[in-house]
């Protein structure tokens, strides 16, 4: 059976996501973030299992684009 995932948060800089089974993965929120400016939704989707999208917690978006776009700041 496939899982799907059912939430996300993210608490002291883990974003933690929650799947259908009750299991949860942590990941480094920045990591993540910058992860998702270096791919296009699709593939960020084919490697991690879930889609995801920095401007939903306030900052990291900022923070992830500055990290992959030192020059624009």
């Amino acid at each position: 059976m496939r899982k799907f995932e059912v939430s996300q948060r993210v608490a002291f800089g883990t974003l933690a996501v929650t799947w259908s089974d009750g299991s949860v993965s942590q990941y480094n929120a920045v990591d993540m973030g910058v992860a998702w400016f270096r791919m296009s939704n699709d593939a960020f989707y084919d490697l991690y299992g879930f889609n995801f999208n920095p401007h939903r917690w306030t900052g990291l978006y900022e923070r992830c684009r500055r990290i992959v776009y030192p020059q624009e700041n």
